[in-house]
């Protein structure tokens, strides 16, 4: 019964996944959303600030910061000081909660750019390399741990068709509402990283972050912390969920 259980649940994921269409909700349809997408340093710009703060103002932040320095030049970046970048970061509107600890892994960014990949962050991804490669290769940078460095390879997939090889490596990013989904379904019953990790895999083996966006729609939308919205979710609660605890 748990099997047949497990196995609805992967398909309700599934359902939701393609009725979304694949479509990041956090991405801006406007300027800034496309500067992002045109940008690949931008792109690594908006990753690094997608920390502690909405992914919507994450995705914007690049945009304003190129207003505010005029440029988005790495070498440049790289020449500021930590406290020149940083007042540049946390004048108001403040780009970022933490604008000394942004700060810091931008200029340590911009250093890796110029030194690693000739100042452009498409050689992080140029040449279809294997899609592991580029987690691995995003987590390098400081402050990209493995939920941002799956996420945002997903998103080079998915919303700039960059042709990675090889997606079963693209894990699921486990962020709170991912793992909130994954524990109450009882997918991944202690909610923690490692098993949600292993959930997905079995669910989606040729590639686990594709569960990531519904379950993190689920997650922010009726999936929440305290009074669960359960009559209302698609993967069909409370029918299939163990607990709304």
């Amino acid at each position: 019964m748990l099997e047949d259980r497990y196995t609805r649940l992967g398909f309700a994921l599934h359902r939701l996944r393609r009725l979304l269409r694949e479509a990041d909700p956090s991405l801006p349809d406007d300027l800034a959303g496309d500067f992002v997408r045109r940008w690949p340093n931008a792109f690594l710009l908006a990753v690094l600030l997608n920390r502690v703060v909405r992914a919507e103002s994450a995705w914007r932040a690049p945009w304003l910061l190129q207003q505010r320095l005029g440029h988005l030049d790495v070498e440049r970046i790289a020449a500021l000081s930590e406290v020149e970048l940083a007042a540049v970061l946390g004048a108001p509107p403040a780009l970022h909660r933490f604008p000394r600890q942004m700060a810091r892994n931008i200029r340590e960014a911009a250093r890796r750019l110029v030194d690693h990949y000739e100042g452009d962050a498409a050689g992080i991804w140029m040449g279809s390399p294997p899609a592991a490669v580029v987690v691995a290769r995003l987590q390098e940078f400081r402050g990209v741990g493995q939920k941002i460095a799956n996420m945002a390879t997903m998103l080079l997939v998915q919303q700039f068709h960059v042709p990675l090889t090889d997606l079963s490596g693209i894990d699921v990013a486990c962020d709170v509402h991912v793992r909130r989904v994954f524990r109450r379904t009882g997918l991944a019953p202690r909610g923690r990283t490692k098993e949600v990790i292993a959930a997905a895999r079995q669910l989606s083996p040729t590639c686990p972050a594709l569960l990531d966006l519904p379950a993190w729609v689920v997650g922010r939308t009726w999936c929440r912390p305290a009074r669960p919205q359960c009559g209302a979710c698609p993967l069909g609660a409370p029918t299939l969920c163990q607990s709304a605890a």
